[in-house]
C-alpha cells in the first residue's frame, strides 16, 4: 500500500503545530498510511517539545535543526528523510 508523507517545516511555530497536525488527523484519519514529519528549523520556542509530544503518536516524526537553515534546508531535509511513496 502507498504511503504519503507530509512535510512541515516550522520555526518557531509552537502556537501552530498541534492544530495543523490535528486538522491533518481529521481528514486522514480514515487512511492509515498518512505520516507526518515535522521539521524544527532551530525554533528558540517550545516547538521541539511540541514535536516531541507529537511524535509519540505514530504518524508523526521529527527532526530539529540545531540552528535556523531556513525553509528550503528544512523542506529538503524531510524528503531526503521521507520514506515515502510520495511527499
Amino acid at each position: 500500500m502507498e504511503t504519503i508523507q507530509i512535510i512541515i517545516p516550522v520555526f518557531n511555530e509552537e502556537e501552530n503545530i498541534e492544530n495543523i497536525v490535528n486538522e491533518i488527523n481529521i481528514y486522514t484519519k480514515s487512511n492509515d498510511n498518512f505520516k507526518i514529519l515535522i521539521i524544527d528549523d532551530g525554533s528558540r520556542d517550545k516547538s521541539w517539545e511540541i514535536i516531541k509530544t507529537l511524535s509519540e503518536k505514530d504518524n508523526v516524526n521529527g527532526i530539529r535543526f540545531t540552528r535556523n537553515f531556513g525553509k528550503d534546508a528544512a523542506i529538503l531535509a524531510g524528503l531526503i528523510q521521507c520514506k515515502s511513496d510520495y511527499a
